[in-house]
């Protein structure tokens, strides 16, 4: 688990002792892992509590190679967020002390995952609109083709027969004139 930075106490502060859901939570958890899910829990901000709680106990049924695997995608994953901040920080032309290279990586973080959250909304919004748009469309199109006759899905008709159909010779009645 990351250590906080110095002088944050992680975003669980003293809400997080008082909060019954995280108390029932570290109390359905084996005695040697709830120091483990407190300080995992101070580094998840308050709202998103629930999922990380989830997560946790999801964690603790993984086997070791399962747990492997997500600690090298994690790896990944925050080599690529650092790569972004530094080139974040490069791009602004300043020259930043480690604490605040701290800083500016978690509030570049931060307010990089509000526009992704943000971006992510806007296309679910735009996704129902257009899913909706396409379901009507589909109906008025199936719709119509309801009212018509059309063939059923053996290949027999399900009305009388037009005139035009018994016109047409078949493929079986044309090979056998052959």
């Amino acid at each position: 688990m990351p250590p906080h930075p110095p002088g944050d106490e992680g975003h669980g502060g003293g809400g997080m002792q008082h909060n019954p859901d995280i108390k029932n939570f570290l109390n359905s958890l084996p005695a040697d892992q709830r120091g483990q899910a407190m300080e995992f829990l101070r580094t998840v901000p308050p709202d998103n509590w629930g999922r990380a709680m989830e997560n946790f106990k999801i964690w603790l049924t993984l086997t070791p190679e399962q747990k492997n695997l997500i600690r090298g995608i994690f790896a990944k994953r925050q080599d690529r967020i650092k790569e972004e901040v530094d080139l974040a920080l490069k791009q602004t032309g300043l020259t930043l002390d480690d604490q605040q290279q701290k800083a500016f990586g978690k509030r570049y973080f931060d307010e990089r995952r509000k526009i992704e959250m943000g971006i992510r909304r806007q296309m679910d919004d735009q996704r129902k609109t257009l899913t909706a748009d396409l379901i009507k469309r589909l109906h008025d199109e199936f719709a119509n083709k309801q009212s018509s006759p059309s063939p059923s899905p053996s290949g027999v008709a399900s009305g009388p027969a037009s005139p035009s159909a018994s016109a047409v010779p078949s493929a079986s009645a044309v090979a056998e004139k052959k």
